[in-house]
């Protein structure tokens, strides 16, 4: 099983940027995530054997405590990643509340060697098909300055569908399937 983590993304968020594909059907080659995918990966764990489920599950518990309510102010709508970008991003604002809760995640799943890195806090809206420069999309959106998630879930990858098969409450013990 494929599985990462992230901030779950609330309503006020999921509805402008599942907006910008009414906005912009006039676009061919664009392949639009489904709001119910859009989340903020926190961090990748890639392939795990589900045996491994369970551990993965307490480790997370136990950092989820630590960690307030995220904050993350909207920065832009933009193409990523790199010289050859392939999909359109909304760019968060990196805080390091944020930082530190994406390595300490990272830390519980290494065994041997801390992480340390710096995540780039984005919404994958969609994928392109050519060149961004083939592109005069309408970002003309209306979004809510900053996202505010008390939620974090452990998401399995199935194919281009995400299912978040463990939720966890920032700051809070309880979690729920």
């Amino acid at each position: 099983m494929k599985l990462f983590t992230g901030i779950e993304i609330t309503q006020d968020f999921i509805t402008p940027f599942s907006e910008l594909k009414t906005n912009n059907r006039h676009l061919n080659g664009i392949r639009w995530n489904k709001p119910e995918n859009f989340h903020i990966t926190t961090y990748y764990l890639g392939e795990t054997l589900p045996i491994k489920l369970n551990e993965i599950i307490q480790k997370l518990e136990s950092v989820t405590l630590q960690h307030p309510t995220i904050v993350l102010t909207y920065k832009r709508l933009g193409f990523s990643p790199g010289k050859n970008p392939n999909m359109l991003w909304a760019y968060f604002k990196l805080n390091p509340e944020f930082q530190k809760l994406c390595n300490d995640i990272a830390n519980s799943a290494q065994s041997a060697m801390p992480a340390r890195y710096k995540p780039t806090p984005h919404i994958s809206i969609a994928r392109l098909k050519k060149s961004h420069r083939y592109y005069q999309p309408n970002f003309d959106i209306e979004s809510p300055l900053f996202l505010k998630s008390n939620k974090l879930c452990l998401w399995e990858s199935i194919g281009n569908k995400y299912k978040c098969i463990q939720r966890f409450d920032l700051g809070n013990s309880d979690t729920t399937k």
